[in-house]
């Protein structure tokens, strides 16, 4: 028996023994003194973005999950509430999006191994921008223009606020008779009329704009593109009656030379007025006289200006050289009466990006022909040179551009000139007068052509200073 009880002891000690070394192993993973914790994310920052927000993890910036080198690390985990975010990647940055409540979230960020170690975590706390700050985003108040059944909603400077940055806007209501007007810009200062409504009736305008929110005067991440609010326009019952222009837009310049033709005048209509006249003058006092240029519209709110139109009866007489490029344009009712309040704007007019070209009377590409000698003098010719044209003699100058201008003498003693543009006559010059320089001749084309001139001195003696053409900018010479 005494040897039964031993041999069953040793077999029991020996299977212990045997044993013992799986336990140890997993004791000894286990064991405190010998544990190695994943590496931690040894810096945090954050952007806010429209409910959401984006943490950046590594000092070095964004970089692929593989060049993210945190010891036994693993995973990135992020828990907020009742959230938990785990990415089987120690990422440099992370995304946490459907933040939509106004409050403060508590983030922890931290990585594991793939034991399910912690490492050190960092913690934050947030307020995401949401739905509902949004909504408690309003507009400065604009200033209103009225007329008796219209109304001009501008801010008179740009749109600008610590909440948001303004970009652009559309702009809807229905009128009177239940048709909807829209509009848009593309900037940050808003212009847009309302028109066909009625007097002391309110007219809700809803306005939808793009904007790029802020938070303590720091950009949101995310542009909201249709932020939407509105502005109740209520015409009060003593507003007159008023033409407001709508386009074009002030200070417009029209240039042939860029195709921008036709060019669509606009304005508001008002019940007071039968008819309308388009006026555009070099004087913005409109004088009746040939310096204002009318066009009958008939009853309508906008015209079409062709360019044949624009050179034949309102430019005609436009000078590229001389000319003031500044015009001033409104629209006038047929039937002019004090109650009606007109707008004035100004637009400007040209015929290319141009570029003039001075030749004086001793250039060589200027050609003489017959009795012709130069003289020198002091302060009164172009370089204080001309060239006397005897009776029968000529000069010629070939040249591509739009316009043309010949500067000479007016004397006493001097004869006829007799122009000729591409052997075609078209100017006979008397240069007979008091002594003085003038630009005796010109003309314009409306677009580059090689042309030339040539000037016969007739019954008489001519004086030639020099000549200016003008051409595009866009010239090879």
């Amino acid at each position: 028996m005494k040897a039964f009880m031993y041999l069953w002891s040793i077999l029991i000690t020996v299977t212990f023994f045997g044993s013992c070394s799986d336990v140890y192993d997993n004791i000894k993973r286990f064991s405190p003194e010998e544990i190695v914790y994943p590496a931690g994310f040894d810096t945090i920052g954050w952007k806010l973005g429209y409910e959401r927000v984006e943490f950046d993890l590594n000092k070095g910036g964004r970089v692929p999950s593989d060049q993210m080198k945190l010891g036994k690390a693993k995973k990135t985990v992020i828990e907020y509430d009742d959230e938990r975010i785990v990415i089987d990647s120690v990422c440099s940055w992370v995304n946490i999006s459907g933040l939509n409540e106004m409050r403060l979230y508590h983030f922890t960020i931290y990585t594991e191994d793939q034991y399910g170690d912690k490492s050190i975590p960092q913690k934050v706390q947030l307020t995401p921008f949401t739905k509902t700050d949004l909504e408690l985003l309003s507009l400065v108040p604009p200033n209103i223009t009225e007329s008796t059944s219209a109304a001009i909603i501008e801010w008179s400077v740009p749109i600008e606020s610590d909440l948001y940055e303004f970009f652009s806007y559309t702009y809807e209501y229905t009128d009177k008779d239940g048709q909807k007007h829209s509009g848009e810009g593309e900037n940050n200062l808003p212009i847009f009329f309302v028109e066909n409504v009625l007097l002391g009736v309110e007219v809700p305008v809803k306005i939808t704009a793009k904007i790029l929110p802020k938070i303590g005067g720091i950009s949101l991440l995310d542009t909201i593109p249709a932020w939407e609010t509105s502005y109740n326009l209520r015409i009060s019952e003593a507003a007159k009656p008023a033409i407001f222009l709508k386009t074009p837009l002030p200070a417009t310049i029209i240039n042939i030379k860029n195709n921008e033709f036709p060019v669509e005048f606009s304005w508001t209509k008002v019940p007071e007025a039968i008819g309308y006249f388009l006026k555009i003058s070099r004087n913005r006092e409109f004088p009746n006289d040939a310096s204002t240029k009318t066009l009958d519209l008939g009853d309508e709110s906008s015209y079409l200006l062709t360019e044949n139109i624009a050179n034949d009866q309102i430019f005609a007489d436009f000078d590229p050289i001389n000319s003031i490029t500044t015009y001033y344009w409104q629209v006038a009712p047929k039937e002019q009466t004090s109650s009606i309040r007109l707008q004035t704007r100004i637009l400007n007019y040209k015929i290319g990006d141009l570029v003039q070209e001075y030749v004086d009377d001793t250039d060589e590409a200027t050609i003489y022909t017959g009795n012709t000698t130069g003289t020198i003098y002091e302060d009164i010719y172009y370089n204080n040179t001309c060239n006397v044209l005897f009776n029968g003699a000529s000069l010629q100058f070939t040249f591509k551009g739009r316009y043309i201008a010949w500067h000479g003498l007016y004397n006493t003693d001097l004869g006829r000139a007799l122009i000729y543009i591409d052997d075609e006559l078209v100017a006979d010059i008397n240069c007979y007068g008091y002594r003085h320089t003038e630009k005796l001749f010109e003309k314009l084309w409306l677009s580059d052509d090689t042309h030339t001139i040539r000037i016969e001195a007739t019954n008489g003696p001519l004086v030639h200073d020099y000549f200016v053409y003008v051409h595009d900018m866009t010239k090879d010479n």
